[in-house]
């Protein structure tokens, strides 16, 4: 949303799929978090798509889950 704006403050009117990223990062499920850190600190982003051993989409991570400490070490289906 930030960079959208930075860089036209009429994003908001035009069709998601101009604003859209069309091939987004992901990582399987089942990795650890470190490599998810690793992609993210990488890429410099803050979320992953979590995809399945089909590579389909079932979640997504947030650089905010990582960051609470109740949160498990690997990425589960």
């Amino acid at each position: 949303l930030r960079r959208c704006l930075e860089r036209d403050d009429s994003f908001l009117d035009k069709n998601i799929t101009s604003v859209m990223t069309k091939n987004p990062k992901n990582i399987q499920s089942g990795k650890l978090v470190q490599e998810a850190l690793n992609v993210m600190s990488s890429y410099k982003i803050d979320e992953l798509i979590v995809v399945d051993n089909s590579n389909r989409p079932i979640g997504y991570i947030d650089i905010q889950d990582l960051v609470n400490p109740n949160f498990s070490t690997t990425f589960k289906a």
